[in-house]
């Protein structure tokens, strides 16, 4: 079993290779002259014995297929996890921008870039997205994926949702255009669908937490990251998930 914190192990061991964009180290070499972003992650977990395509956008895909996307909050608390850059949506175009590291689970990242690997602090990158490693066990058990959160919402929480939050500012389309995506999660889609819900709107985050947990109209929570787990927690009819969006 490959634990998080083993991809961990094995990269940092390559804290000072220089950066070369287009350098793919094998997965048989201990030590080697250069490698890129994409090229640390595929050969620290080949090395652990799990297999990653080639590239930042395929491996983006690869967990998109897989349905282990993640909150980029989680993707911060969670070491292992692969966190990305990309300068345009990597599931219907190719961006000439584009970056993939590991979250060290503390604040910091380890990840090829110019002028070599290092331990970076969280904050000197944007990044914008979260993944979890298919095949990979991460010490995190009370985190769900967007997609079980998708799975697991009822079409009646959908109408409610969106009669909360749909009109001028809000969300357009109707409850029916929500329901078909949650019913079709390989949808390239319905990751920015549901992230534009529970990400983007916050705002609209406000009036569903209106709608979900009865607070007072208009009422905006301090913490809007522990607020929006509860809302979770709520549509799942559990007591307790580890959700945060950032």
């Amino acid at each position: 079993m490959v634990a998080g914190q083993d991809l961990i192990s094995q990269a940092v061991t390559a804290v000072g290779t220089p950066y070369k964009w287009g350098a793919k180290p094998a997965p048989s070499m201990d030590v080697f002259p250069a490698t890129d972003c994409s090229g640390l992650t595929q050969w620290a977990a080949a090395r652990c014995g799990v297999s990653l395509p080639m590239g930042s956008i395929n491996q983006y895909r690869l967990c998109h297929r897989e349905g282990t996307l993640i909150p980029l909050e989680d993707a911060k608390r969670t070491a292992g996890a692969l966190v990305f850059i990309f300068g345009s949506d990597p599931l219907t175009t190719w961006p000439s921008s584009r970056h993939v590291g590991f979250s060290m689970g503390d604040g910091t990242t380890v990840d090829a870039r110019k002028p070599a690997v290092d331990i970076y602090n969280w904050t000197s990158r944007t990044w914008g997205f979260g993944a979890l490693i298919p095949g990979v066990t991460y010490d995190r058990s009370d985190m769900i994926t967007l997609k079980q959160f998708v799975e697991n919402v009822s079409e009646a929480e959908v109408r409610r949702i969106f009669a909360a939050i749909s009109g001028p500012g809000g969300l357009e389309g109707s409850p029916e255009t929500w329901i078909e995506k949650k019913a079709t999660p390989d949808d390239p889609a319905w990751v920015r669908f549901w992230t534009a819900l529970l990400v983007e709107q916050y705002l609209a985050v406000g009036e569903i937490l209106d709608t979900l947990r009865g607070l007072p109209a208009g009422t905006l929570p301090t913490d809007l990251n522990a607020a929006v787990a509860g809302a979770v927690a709520g549509a799942l009819g559990r007591a307790q998930v580890g959700v945060t969006f950032s």
